[in-house]
């Protein structure tokens, strides 16, 4: 049977720019100046500094809370009633790995800037193919996706922004 899954939930975009011995060897000038910019700034300029950084020069993740606000189920074949979930709790989760890894790391990537933008009510959503109908159990967050059971859900973007943060660790 067919099974179609849409969930609401609030998640987190960063963008995490990471700097290491070997980073500094093979940068451009161009890179190397803004990091000494960076590590000179104070205030606010090294904020904007630290922003730039992470958006033009890092990796990005989303990670979604595992805190779902609804979750949809329909039966596009008929077969079971439409369900409307509001779970207590989350389900299964890792978040927040992607950043804390890397800040974790600080004695090998000698500068880690976080950003972070919080989004509340983003959607994801897929059509999967299941022998028994839907089971909450079966869905977990894990590596910045949603997933039931082997089958991932897409992010359809949207989400009212909440609120952003920078924050970075220097250890050199």
């Amino acid at each position: 049977m067919k099974i179609k899954i849409d969930v609401g939930t609030s998640y987190c975009e960063y963008n995490v720019f990471t700097w290491s011995a070997e980073d500094e060897e093979k940068a451009s000038d161009e890179l190397k100046k803004k990091v000494a910019q960076f590590l000179k700034a104070s205030g606010s300029k090294k904020e904007e500094l630290a922003e730039s950084l992470a958006a033009n020069y890092g990796e990005d993740a989303i990670d979604p809370e595992a805190y779902f606000r609804s979750i949809y189920v329909s039966y596009p074949d008929g077969e079971h009633e439409d369900e409307y979930i509001s779970p207590e709790g989350s389900v299964e989760n890792d978040n927040e790995q992607f950043f804390r890894k890397k800040m974790n790391n600080i004695s090998e990537n000698r500068i880690v800037i976080c950003t972070m933008n919080q989004y509340k009510h983003g959607g994801w959503e897929a059509t999967v193919e299941s022998k028994k109908p839907f089971n909450i159990n079966a869905l977990s967050v894990m590596n910045g996706e949603i997933t039931y059971g082997f089958d991932s859900l897409d992010n359809m973007g949207g989400g009212d922004h909440n609120y952003g943060e920078t924050w970075w660790e220097v250890e050199i």
